[in-house]
């Protein structure tokens, strides 16, 4: 065989390398590799790391990939150096998969529209549009992407496989092979392997029923193990769909089962029973519950319920001798809070008036002005409440729990084959292998390839087949242990309306009660027990100007000169109208 290695558009003979052993690797859902061991210390290198390189055999593509690293020293007296050739799923291990996302075109401004941008926040089964998308179209969309970003490779997936929705998965930073794997979960029998068979590798999947089936002989194998799964033969799947509905504050379960065949029993053995959480009916409704009272600037209780300081004196004692306000709505907001949605006005407010009262102790204030905010609305006392949104419950794929029926109702068959008679042997992992001359259920087994392995100069060709290890299925266990880890996709909403879900609070709560505000008291009156009386009147000082506060004086105490703080006036000059002292 005429074997040539391309390097950077460079083709020259294996023996131009000193390459003297090959082999090649082939995996479903895995990375290829074709691994070159060269003799000898000397010579030019192959090629650098991450080098495209690909092998041809008879002038045919045999493989295609990059480097992985230059060749590397092997320990002393081996006398070879050993390298590695990836194939395309490298690439789809390297690039992390991203969707697109509605997001606000200013992110300081939710109203500014939206446009695309992609995050790594994924919702597996999702369309933009918030649709659902088929097996098929999501796996479509994650190679485009892998595609877009510089894997070099081609797929050709049917355009009828795989037409069945599944539940939306929510999920973040997975590398494209990681998504693969993940939606491939609910196609346990899927297999996705590479042909090398042109310049450009092509990306196959091939299920169980598509399968082209292989018979070989016992006879002209070198070895060969086969063992027969009967405890991973399922009898039936059933699938219980849960959502958890909300409506304001009401909340509630529903269930919704599929289950194939349609008679199946779910309390018996070798029957998968598959929990699938589905969002279900979320409306959120606003509620806000508010308290509001006339305002009567012209009443003197209202006066009294609003300045403590008034609270004392007889109602009938008070006079209004004239009031204001700023604005002409008709309520005051006592609890609660007023917000936009609730469609009514609100306003500050600042409630002015002129009284006159007779004190307790006697006194008479014949003009004093006193002022209180407020927040002035024209809302009622109720509770307030409007739909802000409503989703719709998750639709429940169809025909799931058939497609995993057909993938492990059958008995699988495990087990390695060999030869070694070096005759070439284009094996596909699109085969399923049946056996002739030996057991009678051989013949009919259909052992899905999932590896084969080949080592041209030994003339040795291992093939591989059994169920698809990579999912992490041992079938009934491991698939039931794959899907509790799913939980309900949060943010499928945001990613179509570039929203959260955060509900809006209300604004404008009422304003402190009490507050004077721009208002000031003639007479400050307190009182304590026993009758005791502190009484602050600024219309007892007749002389204009002055203004008592606390000040720094000298006194002596036990003859040393001191200091303390008094309430007082400045000091004035004593006069014949004056009549004292500061």
């Amino acid at each position: 065989m005429d074997w040539t290695l391309i390097c950077q558009g460079i083709a020259h003979p294996l023996a131009y390398h000193a390459i003297g052993q090959l082999r090649r690797i082939r995996r479903n859902q895995g990375l290829d590799e074709v691994i070159l061991r060269r003799g000898g210390p000397e010579g030019p290198l192959p090629f650098p790391a991450l080098a495209p390189v690909q092998i041809l055999r008879d002038g045919v593509f045999w493989f295609s990939g990059v480097a992985l690293q230059p060749p590397a020293a092997a320990g002393a007296g081996t006398g070879f150096a050993e390298c590695r050739i990836v194939g395309p799923w490298w690439h789809l291990d390297s690039i992390v998969y991203q969707q697109g996302w509605n997001l606000p075109a200013d992110p300081d401004d939710p109203a500014s529209g939206l446009v695309v941008g992609q995050r790594s926040h994924l919702i597996l089964g999702q369309s933009l549009l918030g649709q659902p998308l088929t097996l098929r179209e999501q796996l479509i969309h994650i190679l485009d992407y892998a595609i877009a970003a510089g894997a070099p490779f081609a797929h050709a997936l049917g355009a009828e496989e795989l037409a069945q929705t599944f539940p939306f998965d929510e999920c973040k930073d997975l590398s494209c092979a990681e998504a693969l794997r993940r939606v491939l979960r609910w196609v346990p029998d899927a297999r996705l392997w590479f042909d090398y068979a042109e310049e450009t590798p092509t990306l196959h999947l091939t299920r169980r029923a598509a399968a082209v089936a292989k018979t070989f002989p016992c006879g002209e194998l070198h070895s060969l193990a086969v063992s027969a799964r009967h405890d991973l033969n399922l009898q039936g799947v059933v699938l219980k769909y849960e959502r958890l509905h909300r409506s304001g504050d009401l909340s509630w379960q529903s269930v919704e089962t599929e289950r194939f065949p349609s008679g199946v029993a779910e309390n018996q053995p070798r029957v998968l029973v598959l929990t699938v959480e589905l969002a279900g009916v979320r409306s959120h409704y606003l509620s806000q519950r508010v308290r509001t009272e006339t305002i009567a600037p012209d009443s003197a209780a209202w006066w009294q319920g609003h300045l403590p300081a008034l609270a004392q004196l007889p109602t009938n004692s008070l006079q209004i001798l004239e009031h204001s306000r700023g604005s002409t709505l008709p309520r005051e907001l006592v609890e609660g809070a007023i917000a936009g949605w609730m469609d009514v006005s609100v306003e500050a407010d600042l409630a002015r008036a002129t009284i006159a009262y007779d004190g307790t102790d006697g006194t008479e204030v014949h003009s004093q002005e006193v002022a209180v905010p407020l927040r002035a609305t024209d809302a009622l006392s109720r509770t307030y409440s409007r739909l802000e949104s409503f989703l719709g419950q998750e639709v429940a794929p169809q025909g799931l729990a058939q497609l995993l029926y057909e993938c492990l109702s059958q008995v699988p068959y495990e087990g390695t084959l060999s030869w070694e008679d070096g005759a070439p042997r284009d094996i596909s992992l699109a085969w399923s292998v049946n056996l002739s001359g030996g057991r009678t259920e051989w013949e009919e087994m259909g052992g899905e390839v999932q590896e084969c392995e080949e080592e041209v100069e030994s003339g040795r060709v291992t093939l591989r087949f059994g169920p698809p290890a990579q999912l992490g299925l041992d079938r009934l266990i491991r698939l039931a242990r794959a899907n509790r880890g799913r939980g309900t996709p949060r943010e499928s909403y945001g990613r179509v309306s570039g929203q959260g879900e955060d509900l809006p609070l209300p604004e404008l709560g009422p304003l402190g009660q009490g507050q004077l505000g721009a208002a000031s008291y003639g007479k400050l009156l307190l009182t304590g027990g026993a009758d005791a009386t502190i009484s602050l009147d600024a219309n007892s000082i007749e002389r204009a100007g002055l203004v008592l506060q606390p000040r720094e004086e000298d006194v002596v105490e036990d003859g040393v000169l001191k200091k303390r703080l008094s309430i007082a006036s400045q000091p004035y000059a004593a006069d014949a109208a004056g009549g004292g002292e500061g």
